[in-house]
């Protein structure tokens, strides 16, 4: 299950994030972003962690089935911790790479 999970959030966690700043280019709502108080760093820390709360709440959710299966014997609380800081650090890596590429890109929408 572990597997099917990570191999989800590598899926999911970059479409999710991918358009942070391309969507707000192609609104074009990011110059209102730029005339806040905040700086570019706090603008995209603000969206990557938007993003990221979803994605550690769908984790979060998975862990109660895991200590269920944990019953059944085969791994214990260390493994259980393991798998939920793979699946985080996963996650955050797929989304930092996702808004990586959101900066860069010139439009959200493929022509």
């Amino acid at each position: 299950m572990a597997w099917v999970q990570l191999s989800s959030l590598v899926i999911f966690v970059p479409a999710f994030a991918s358009g942070l700043v391309a969507g707000e280019k192609d609104r074009k709502t990011i110059d209102a972003l730029f005339t806040s108080c905040l700086t570019d760093r706090e603008i995209l820390w603000g969206k990557l962690a938007s993003r990221l709360y979803v994605t550690v709440i769908i984790i979060a959710s998975s862990i109660p089935v895991i200590v269920f299966l944990s019953f059944l014997g085969g791994f214990g609380l260390k493994e259980l911790l393991d798998y939920a800081l793979v699946q985080l650090a996963t996650a955050i890596v797929c989304a930092a790479v996702a808004l990586y590429y959101s900066v860069i890109s010139s439009s959200h929408t493929l022509h």
